[in-house]
């Protein structure tokens, strides 16, 4: 797949620089967008869980703008400190970077597709189907030197994973004091990402060792969907499986 794309490279530079010097590169309106949870962030949560190949867009050929980006993981950190799942100050953190990156998933008919055309000529079509999608990366961080990385779907506006280290002091916890923190934060999870999403909140699994469990949800049609999760003293994890 890596040599596939490696290849692929110089087509699409080739591509890119056609289209600007004729005056075709695509434009998508600015004026806010509203963003609402339907059928499609459930498609990008499952393929998101699976293996896939990525490949980074402009931020040109995405339908969001990079301020609403922002303003997507502010709204999800202010959401998660409601839920008590996070201690930092969500109007602490400022922007870093942010980048759309394409998703397809290897070996589908989409990723046969993506190497017989130019995936750049319209990629926000590619997302139409179940086997690709694009979502941006985003990173925040404060004062005190604590950083957020998001994942934020370019379709719907809503994050889909984030990685989070609050740097703070920690005294020393106990096996079973672990255990305790590790169950309420999967049990609040459940419940905050089950509103969030619109869907239905399922089981908790947990690992052998009190860091980490993974959390289900089923969605109107009776689909599964799970999220995997990491605690580790400040730091946590929640990204699709």
């Amino acid at each position: 797949m890596a040599v596939a794309i490696g290849l692929l490279l110089p087509q699409i530079a080739l591509s890119l620089q056609d289209q600007q010097l004729s005056g075709q590169v695509d434009t998508y309106e600015t004026a806010p967008v509203k963003f609402y949870a339907s059928r499609q962030i459930t498609d990008t949560l499952k393929l998101l869980g699976e293996d896939c190949a990525t490949l980074s867009l402009p931020a040109s050929y995405a339908r969001m703008r990079m301020e609403q980006v922002y303003e997507a993981a502010e709204t999800f950190l202010s959401g998660l400190e409601q839920a008590g799942l996070f201690t930092g100050d969500p109007q602490g953190f400022s922007p870093v970077s942010a980048a759309p990156l394409l998703y397809f998933r290897n070996g589908s008919a989409a990723d046969a597709d993506f190497h017989e055309s130019d995936p750049l000529e319209d990629p926000v079509s590619m997302t139409s189907t179940r086997t690709s999608a694009i979502v941006w990366n985003c990173t925040l961080s404060d004062e005190t030197g604590s950083s957020v990385r998001l994942t934020v779907d370019d379709a719907t506006g809503l994050v889909t994973s984030v990685s989070c280290w609050i740097e703070q002091a920690a005294g020393p916890v106990s096996v079973e004091e672990k255990w305790d923190q590790l169950r309420t934060f999967a049990d609040s999870c459940s419940v905050f990402l089950s509103g969030y999403y619109e869907l239905e909140p399922g089981t908790v699994q947990y690992g052998a060792y009190p860091d980490s469990a993974c959390v289900t949800f089923v969605t109107p049609e009776r689909e599964s969907i799970a999220m995997e999760l990491t605690m580790r003293g400040s730091a946590f994890s929640i990204w699709a499986a």
